[in-house]
């Protein structure tokens, strides 16, 4: 839902940002599918603070934290988008970060029941 989140973002707010390549989206369209994709991903985020080990779901909890920057700054529909480029970048270290604590525990839990994790 985090992916989707960030399509979102940049798509509404593609025909305001200067050397957007995303496909513009309408600004009320965009609001309203933004609004319904963070519902959803609530719900998503719930099982992976449950079944995640502590770094995976700190991890989550940052990607988290950095979507919802960045949706808060597209929501005030600024006239300058100088802080684009860093929200953007803190989600993706978020991002990153987390796939990087996922693959660990998936790895991890896989051993704790014996098998060996797929490469």
């Amino acid at each position: 839902m985090n992916k989707e989140l960030y399509t979102l973002a940049c798509c509404t707010t593609a025909a305001y940002r200067p050397h957007s390549v995303s496909p513009p989206v309408d600004w009320e369209t965009g609001k309203s599918l933004m609004a319904q994709t963070e519902i959803r991903r609530r719900q998503a985020i719930e099982k992976v603070l449950f079944f995640g080990d502590a770094v995976t779901a700190k991890a989550a909890e940052s990607w988290c934290d950095a979507i919802v920057a960045l949706c808060t700054y597209v929501s005030k529909r600024p006239d300058r988008w100088d802080d684009w480029s860093y929200l953007v970048d803190q989600v993706t270290e978020a991002r990153d970060c987390f796939y990087t604590s996922a693959r660990v525990d998936v790895a991890m839990q896989s051993l704790d029941q014996g098998r060996l994790p797929v490469p």
